[in-house]
């Protein structure tokens, strides 16, 4: 088969008509010695399919647009509630940036901040690479971006193209970067620690719901569960893996499971109050 320039010949023209007219998709569509885009791009020519892409913007939508813009509203917003009007084919939150580009509804200094970016002579590039290629893993990407004068992505940029980019395990031994990751784990365990009380209030109810229903088709399973209590809040939980922490022996071919004396809350609740105390 001979792919190339064709011209289309009224047979052919009628065939595609009649195919597409009957319901065949557009994919399914097969004509010797043509590919399957130069069909398409004939369907698309003939009204047969909807073009790709969206329609342009109506003098109606963009006015909508600037009053929307004036009022704060992101695209994602106006995308997902289809704020410029009912389409048959809704608009992506693509296809409004790309009109607030148009419009000039976008932040000005952005083209300003672009025009002023640092863009390396091939000494300085040459300069940069022989230091990335000794140095990726004594400084951190903000380091080098810093004493170079240039973005932090165009430095991890570079660094992959060297293929010099550091693992994590090895860039958590930089110093600035181990703070930096440390205070971040400080932040997000303080974060987790003022907010365990709403969490484990939320788990206990999960529980209580979890044995309410285990407990309606507990007869009905071929070894029912037994019951076992709780020795800090003395409540009544089934003894199952979702109440109570558990070890599992395997001995001479025969499995066991050694269940603990207290429940997974009041088990949550003594870890929390012992990372209080450790604080």
């Amino acid at each position: 088969m001979t792919f190339g320039w064709k011209k289309w010949t009224k047979k052919n023209l009628n065939r595609l008509e009649s195919l597409l007219a009957n319901g065949m998709p557009i994919e399914n569509v097969r004509f010797r010695g043509r590919k399957k885009a130069c069909i398409r791009r004939k369907a698309r020519e003939l009204g047969l399919i909807p073009t790709r892409g969206f329609p342009p913007f109506t003098k109606a939508q963009q006015k909508k647009l600037r009053q929307l813009i004036a009022d704060n509203c992101p695209p994602e917003q106006i995308a997902e509630f289809e704020m410029l009007g009912k389409e048959t084919k809704p608009r992506t939150v693509h296809n409004i940036r790309k009109w607030m580009g148009r419009l000039r509804l976008v932040n000005k200094n952005r083209s300003r901040s672009a025009r002023k970016r640092k863009i390396l002579t091939k000494r300085e590039s040459r300069t940069l690479n022989a230091f990335l290629r000794e140095h990726s893993t004594e400084f951190s990407i903000q380091q080098i971006a810093r004493k170079f004068g240039i973005k932090k992505g165009t430095v991890d940029a570079k660094q992959r193209k060297l293929g010099v980019k550091p693992p994590f395990s090895i860039v958590l031994k930089i110093p600035s970067t181990r703070r930096k990751y440390l205070a971040g784990m400080c932040k997000r365990s303080a974060k987790m620690l003022a907010e365990f009380d709403f969490n484990i209030t939320q788990r206990e109810q999960k529980l209580i719901k979890l044995y309410q229903a285990m407990i309606k088709t507990n007869d009905n399973r071929s070894v029912p569960l037994e019951e076992k209590t709780c020795k800090v809040c003395q409540r009544s939980w089934l003894k199952h893996h979702k109440f109570f922490y558990h070890n599992e022996v395997k001995n001479n071919g025969y499995t066991t499971w050694h269940f603990s004396n207290v429940c997974v809350i009041c088990e949550a609740k003594r870890r929390h109050n012992k990372r209080l105390k450790n604080r």
